[in-house]
């Protein structure tokens, strides 16, 4: 409040599964500040909607997130750099758009239902093959 920003900036903490598709839908920027993130799914939601992340380094992020094709990845414990990413997006909303585009299209291609099970698919072969 005290920086004028409580109208443009969503702060939701942890929120029911319903509530997350909503949220994003109303997002230009999805930024992930974890200092431990496994596969980091909510990332791929982001994503899957077009929208660039602005993450720290983590196992999960380094998964999913391209530097500087879909998103951005900055240090742990440095908001500086946190904030100079989400800033970077804001003053290029060209690069913005086109970031969330690359990493929908990624997202879409690694992850939608047919190609995720092709995966499998091929896993489950590979092994029966080597028995």
């Amino acid at each position: 409040k005290e920086l004028g920003i409580n109208n443009n900036i969503l702060f939701a903490g942890k929120c029911q599964r319903t509530a997350i598709l909503e949220i994003l839908s109303i997002t230009d920027i999805f930024v992930l500040s974890s200092l431990w993130e496994g596969f980091g799914r909510v990332m791929g939601e982001a994503m899957a909607m077009g929208k660039p992340v602005v993450a720290t380094k983590t196992d999960g992020t380094k998964l999913l997130v391209d530097h500087n094709k879909t998103g951005l990845i900055v240090p742990k414990r440095d908001p500086h750099l946190l904030a100079e990413g989400v800033l970077n997006l804001i003053n290029n909303p060209r690069r913005m758009r086109e970031m969330g585009k690359v990493g929908q299209r990624k997202v879409t291609a690694l992850y939608s239902p047919q190609p995720f099970i092709r995966g499998h698919e091929t896993f489950y072969r590979r092994i029966l093959q080597q028995k």
